[in-house]
């Protein structure tokens, strides 16, 4: 667990979102930058190949809610490309 003390601000499908937003009222938060930027050979068709896999993965959220957790995938691409 970490104090954090900057001002995050995020944008979803539903708008903007603080941190404390993306617990949606749960206890614990998981947040995993996803690679999709300029930067990522095959922007913008492909996202980090790591990231997708790894995106591939996720179970159902639905076993982590149980245990007060959300998940969250953040990344640094525009909405409209995500």
């Amino acid at each position: 667990m970490v104090q954090v003390e900057k001002d995050y601000e995020f944008e979803g499908p539903d708008g903007k979102a603080t941190l404390l937003d993306l617990f949606d009222g749960r206890r614990q938060l998981i947040v995993y930058r996803f690679f999709y930027e300029d930067d990522v050979k095959g922007f913008p068709e492909h996202g980090c190949p790591g990231c997708s896999f790894v995106a591939d993965q996720v179970g159902h959220l639905a076993h982590l809610n149980a245990r007060d957790t959300t998940f969250a995938f953040a990344s640094r691409a525009p909405q409209e490309n995500i």
